[in-house]
């Protein structure tokens, strides 16, 4: 349900000027926070240890990186946890099993992206999800990517997700895209689009 607040923000964001910074990480923690970051890395006991034993898990992750693969929206986070792996850790290896995982998700069609049993829904919380998973990885892991990979991964995130979402947007052809829906389903699918368009910024023309 609506309320002041929701209502006083929403009437906020329609005269707001969007920007985004032109600096990586940006989406979970910024620039200038990544030293304060890993200092608390370091004084957290067991902290490091449990993120890089996660990403080692993920490494081997089957329904990511088997020949009997699941869709992207369930084998997420595997990415997921290599890409904290790689951050956390500074390692790079973690980061290049991401990219990995990262291509295996996009060699699915962008139908695919959608949960299957919300299908021909065009655009769901599913595909959104996905999007931001691996807008963080990439916020992530740039420092172990190429600027070309960078750029190839925002685009690609733009292509498979900006239009459809604006597209059902407009259109209110989903339930979540209607006004006078104000539930969990509008809060995933525009959270994560927020998320995945901060994510790939430079790829979007009219930001």
């Amino acid at each position: 349900m609506m309320t002041e607040f929701s209502e006083g923000l929403l009437a906020a964001l329609k005269s707001a000027t969007l920007t985004h910074p032109g600096t990586r990480p940006r989406i979970l923690i910024g620039e200038d926070e990544v030293v304060e970051f890993r200092n608390r890395v370091e004084n957290t006991p067991g902290f490091r240890e449990s993120i890089v034993s996660q990403a080692e898990s993920a490494a081997e992750d089957e329904s990511l990186f088997s020949s009997s693969r699941e869709i992207p929206y369930l084998c997420q986070p595997a990415v997921r946890a290599l890409a904290q792996g790689a951050f956390v850790a500074e390692d790079e290896q973690f980061a290049a099993r991401a990219l990995e995982g990262i291509e295996v998700m996009f060699s699915w069609p962008a139908e695919e992206w959608v949960a299957r049993p919300h299908r021909p829904m065009r655009c769901d919380h599913a595909m959104l999800n996905v999007a931001s998973t691996i807008g963080i990885a990439m916020d992530y892991c740039h420092g172990f990517w190429s600027q070309e990979v960078v750029n190839s991964i925002s685009e690609r995130i733009n292509e498979y997700t900006v239009g459809v979402f604006l597209e059902t947007w407009e259109k209110q052809d989903a339930h979540w895209s209607s006004p006078d829906y104000h539930w969990n389903w509008k809060i995933m699918c525009c959270g994560e689009m927020g998320t995945a368009a901060l994510s790939c910024a430079e790829s979007i023309q009219q930001m």
